[in-house]
């Protein structure tokens, strides 16, 4: 057994553990618990050419329904668009435990295996694009083109920013900060689209800092999604908002796991592992 291996046992045995004591502690009421959201980020949703990324940034088509169908049997109407958690975040006033669904890089396939999904289950969601792919400054034929960003936008699917060139953020400064927050913002307007949330590319701790929110914000955008995982309470700094990461790995049991928040140990024992090394 490779180390990576070890730790994904170790991982998931401890995600058990806490699962038991969620079930355990769910039978005692808390009184003046305020209500949450959870906000899942994918990545790619492929289908006949699906493949296990070394990465874990994908998913099989199949499981993406799987997952869709679960969020819908647990959540229920609660299942909200991106827009209606913000708001709910800001004014305190989530209608119970919530959940949106999201998707980082703007993948040509991933809207076509997901949207259909997405819109039988009647669940909303929200894309996160990479400007540079809407101005001509970056070329392939696997991210979506503006036509079909307009498409999505069309349909009711909301639309966000993913930066300009999909960069690290953290340890940047002046011209080429703005760039990838200004002038990805600026690239969006120019083609007719008003986003309203930003998402950093990577999404880690060492990929944002008070800096850069402190940008984002003034830049006009309402909020900011890292890909650290957790649950996000009204009144958390709404330019670190956390994400929970969806992959290949996460079969029906331990996607339950990751619903009930029992691997966002991981990113907690991070935090303080990265506060440890700048300080």
């Amino acid at each position: 057994m490779n180390k990576k291996t070890l730790f994904i046992v170790a991982a998931d045995a401890v995600a058990l553990s806490f699962w038991a004591l969620k079930k355990m502690s769910s039978v005692i009421p808390r009184a003046g618990r305020r209500h949450t959201l959870r906000v899942l980020v994918y990545h790619a949703v492929l289908a006949e050419d699906f493949s296990k990324d070394p990465c874990e940034d994908n998913v099989s088509a199949p499981d993406f329904e799987r997952h869709i169908l679960t969020i819908k049997k647990i959540y229920g109407e609660r299942v909200i668009s991106l827009s209606k958690g913000i708001e709910g975040l800001r004014s305190g006033d989530l209608a119970g435990d919530s959940i949106c669904v999201t998707f980082d890089d703007g993948l040509e396939k991933t809207f076509a295996n997901a949207s259909g999904i997405l819109k039988a289950n009647a669940v909303n969601a929200a894309f996160f694009i990479i400007a540079g792919y809407l101005d001509g400054a970056l070329r392939d034929d696997t991210h979506m083109s503006a036509g079909r960003i307009r498409e999505i936008a069309g349909q009711g699917f909301e639309i966000g920013c993913h930066a300009y060139s999909h960069k690290s953020l953290a340890k940047m400064s002046g011209q080429e900060l703005a760039r990838e927050v200004n002038g990805a913002k600026e690239v969006f307007e120019k083609n007719g689209f008003k986003v309203k949330y930003f998402a950093y590319p990577y999404g880690f701790f060492s990929d944002f800092s008070e800096k850069t929110g402190e940008l984002i914000k003034k830049s006009g955008f309402e909020a900011a999604f890292t890909n650290v995982m957790g649950d996000n309470n009204p009144g958390d700094n709404l330019y670190t908002l956390k994400r929970v990461r969806v992959s290949w790995r996460d079969n029906s049991f331990r996607f339950k796991l990751k619903l009930a928040g029992c691997y966002d140990w991981l990113d907690k024992l991070k935090a303080i592992l990265h506060a440890r090394t700048r300080s």
